[in-house]
């Protein structure tokens, strides 16, 4: 009797293994089959994705080549000479790498701008205003803040520091970096970019650029232009409302 129980575990395990060997490999082959329709559809997306891209980076280019051939337009019409010396932020919200042409990719990489919602300050004068139009598109502007300074350094203020990693502000790092200039701790720095002065290109190469958070909500418009109820573009003002929400 007991011989015969244990012959017949020994048959339903064998069963069982049975089983488990055919479900593995019916599980092998739906991976399979579904791998392969993934590969067939990524092949289909890539080329689609290739014109796609190729047309909006030629779309970008004729915008870049229609603005450098009107930039003298541009600041006989909109340039604020009233403005200059003051302070302004420019903000990336937009543009899929692959997509923008070199020219606009030189200009975004040299201003820091090559990320999604990085951030830079600058000084309004002719010079920066002609970049600016340039780069437009894909980005948001406006003059910032003595407090929205402030509290961007506080927050968000980083420098670059060994094996590309980047430390917090630090008043023992700025009086090493910038002591020689007379600028030893943050509220030295926030003095020196409320208004251009003697050594504010000094505080801005130590700084580099900020890392913001993205919008919540009301942040989809990044195609339109500000003035026209999106977010492209120059905002005045008001981008210091923005930052408050992005710091």
């Amino acid at each position: 009797m007991e011989k015969k129980i244990i012959e017949e575990v020994i048959i339903r395990k064998k069963k069982q293994g049975l089983n488990k060997e055919k479900i593995s490999e019916k599980i092998k082959n739906t991976l399979l089959q579904k791998k392969k329709k993934r590969d067939e559809n990524h092949k289909y997306f890539s080329a689609q994705m290739l014109v796609k891209n190729y047309r909006e980076k030629q779309k970008s280019f004729q915008n870049f080549k229609s603005k450098s051939n009107n930039l003298s337009k541009f600041l006989r019409l909109n340039y604020d000479k009233t403005k200059e010396h003051y302070p302004i932020i420019l903000i990336r919200i937009c543009g899929t790498w692959a997509r923008i042409p070199e020219e606009i990719k030189n200009i975004l990489s040299k201003l820091n701008l090559k990320n999604l919602f990085n951030a830079i300050i600058l000084f309004y004068n002719e010079d920066n205003y002609k970049l600016i139009k340039l780069i437009e598109n894909y980005i948001t502007w406006g003059f910032i803040k003595k407090n929205r300074i402030e509290e961007l350094l506080r927050k968000r203020g980083s420098v670059l520091a060994g094996n590309n990693e980047r430390n917090y502000l630090d008043n023992n790092d700025i009086e090493n970096s910038l002591g020689k200039y007379g600028i030893i701790c943050l509220e030295d720095i926030v003095h020196e970019l409320s208004y251009e002065g003697k050594y504010s290109k000094e505080v801005l190469n130590y700084l580099g650029y900020f890392s913001l958070s993205k919008k919540d909500e009301g942040f989809d418009k990044v195609n339109i232009p500000f003035e026209k109820g999106g977010n492209q573009g120059f905002r005045g003002d008001k981008i210091n409302s923005l930052l408050k929400k992005m710091i």
